[in-house]
């Protein structure tokens, strides 16, 4: 009998260890390798609906709904994706998993969306009661993301962008600035914490019909005689648009920045000490310069200058000679060391800004060009081989309006565990990635209001007398990129609002603005956009106009 209950136990314990083996190779492929196993590369079965849970929800910053899931049998894998606000395809993308792929924010927050990891703040019990729910089959929930984005100032943007404001079309510069088919964007940022408040690429698309797989209406087939869907034609048509739908312009646009980079300049002759607000250049200094037989001359300084020049009429004036000067003063060293701070890569040494989406890098000259003297003289003012994102021009133009303080660029505000009420998740923190001296950036701010008051904004040719008495009181740079293809121009405009320069710090900036556009008449042109933007924006970030 004793021998009959060792074998029964021994038998028993060969098929715990082996329920046990089962049971841990289950946990481990269904819960650790889950990402391995919904992938298409690797399983074909991707669409099983017991394994497919229901995506995340991604938030403007108010808890408007910007994508989201709802059931559909006819859509793939049984649930189909609405976009909400096409103007941020751009930067949300799409998910299409099964067809074109997944792009943007929906790609990089993918792990939180579908629920395949957790985010760091999810409670203990939730974390076990999702592994449960993957072990048994049960249909899970992603987790949700809430973007730093307001969407009503994204759609104060885009319309002004897109010249669909009432006050840009009663105050035209030119109206080419306001067509539709020019490339470009706008960013709106808080500049004390970075965080991005409307985000424009423009042209955009629809996602939702990106990711419509019904079949196309006129019932063109591909060479295997497949009927071609909605979305598979509407991809095509975005492939041949020549203004470039699917980039996304903000992070993945190099161009050349043109005379706002003065402010990069500007930044490093008053934070290196070598340059300060009462330094000045008489007429021979501010009309032309000469470096290593290379002649820079002037002609847009006002007929009623009043020479010597300090640097803060120079900055306003625009004057390429004094800041070319500016630069060959500092030196390259000095001048570069400011670079990486910005995001800013130059020769062998790259520098990435950190953001939510891919960006490109951009540079002040890269390994293998000759950066001399000339070189750094006309990069003093925004030309040589400068290639500049509008997101690190942002970063340079909040920076001055946060007294000195870069932060990084973002768009999470905060990840949502499935079940938890948003209200107790708290932002993410900003992200400090370096200083320069608030002299400096006072200094700079006082510049840039001068440029509204009476330099290109507000006192040069065809300028804009108007905005120097507006209570938003911008201060601003232009900036046009020359180019040698003809008949194309880079035009920028920087800002930021309110620029108080009567009470400094009691009054300090509350937003920034970065507008570029491909051939956009002339940077000047652009502060109509920006003002429309600021006399929206600014009452809804808790400062109202009177």
């Amino acid at each position: 009998m004793n021998q009959i209950k060792k074998q029964i136990r021994s038998l028993f314990n060969i098929f715990l260890a082996l329920f046990l083996i089962i049971t841990g190779a289950l946990v481990y492929w269904q819960v650790a390798q889950a990402k391995y196993l919904t992938d298409l590369s690797y399983n074909p079965r991707t669409c099983v609906q017991g394994n497919i849970p229901q995506r995340g929800t991604i938030y403007d910053r108010n808890g408007v709904k910007l994508a989201y899931s709802v059931p559909d049998n006819n859509a793939p894998c049984g649930w189909k994706r609405i976009y909400t606000d096409p103007t941020l395809a751009p930067l949300i993308g799409y998910y299409d998993p099964t067809g074109f792929g997944i792009t943007g924010l929906e790609l990089t927050y993918n792990d939180i969306l579908s629920g395949q990891s957790q985010p760091a703040n999810v409670s203990i019990k939730q974390g076990i009661r999702n592994t449960i729910a993957k072990i048994e089959h049960v249909t899970q929930h992603g987790n949700d993301i809430y973007l730093t984005i307001n969407d009503k100032i994204q759609q104060i943007a885009y319309a002004a962008y897109a010249g669909n404001d009432p006050f840009i079309l009663s105050h035209l510069c030119y109206p080419s600035v306001y067509s539709s088919s020019g490339e470009g964007s706008i960013l709106v940022e808080d500049p004390k914490t970075g965080e991005m408040l409307a985000y424009v690429s423009y042209p955009d698309y629809n996602p939702n019909t990106l990711i419509d797989h019904t079949p196309a209406p006129d019932g063109k087939t591909d060479p295997q005689g497949i009927p071609y869907t909605v979305g598979q034609e509407y991809f095509n048509s975005l492939l041949q648009n020549p203004n470039k739908p699917l980039i996304d312009q903000p992070a993945a646009d190099s161009i050349i920045p043109g005379s706002i980079f003065k402010t990069y300049t500007l930044i490093a002759a008053y934070d290196s000490g070598q340059f300060n607000n009462i330094s000045s250049f008489d007429q021979n200094q501010a009309n032309s310069f000469t470096v290593d037989g290379f002649t820079i001359n002037t002609s847009n300084l006002p007929s009623n200058v009043t020479y010597p020049v300090d640097l803060s009429h120079a900055y306003s004036y625009s004057d390429n000679v004094i800041f070319a000067r500016v630069a060959s003063t500092l030196g390259a060293q000095t001048w570069l060391s400011y670079a990486s701070r910005f995001g800013l890569s130059y020769g062998s040494n790259i520098a990435t800004l950190p953001f939510d989406v891919p960006i490109a890098n951009s540079w002040i000259y890269q390994s293998g060009d000759n950066f001399d003297a000339v070189a750094l003289a006309n990069a003093g003012y925004g030309q040589a081989s400068l290639q500049v994102t509008p997101l690190v021009m942002s970063v340079i133009d909040s920076s001055v309006a946060a007294m000195g303080n870069i932060y990084a660029p973002h768009v999470l505000l905060k990840e949502i565990p499935y079940g938890t009420a948003a209200t107790s998740i708290t932002s993410n923190a900003p992200q400090l990635l370096g200083q320069y001296s608030p002299q400096a950036a006072q200094n700079v701010l006082y510049a840039m209001r001068a440029d509204v008051l009476y330099g290109t904004i507000g006192g040069g040719p065809g300028a804009f007398p108007t905005y120097k008495n507006s209570p938003v009181l911008m201060g601003s740079k232009t900036g046009t990129g020359q180019v040698s293809t003809s008949n194309f121009s880079q035009e920028w405009f920087i800002s930021s609002a309110p620029d108080d320069t009567s009470n400094p710090t009691g009054n300090a900036p509350r937003l920034s603005i970065v507008v570029n556009k491909i051939n956009g008449g002339e940077g000047a042109c652009l502060v109509q956009i920006a003002q429309s933007i600021y006399e929206q924006a600014l009452p809804l970030v808790g400062y109202p106009l009177s």
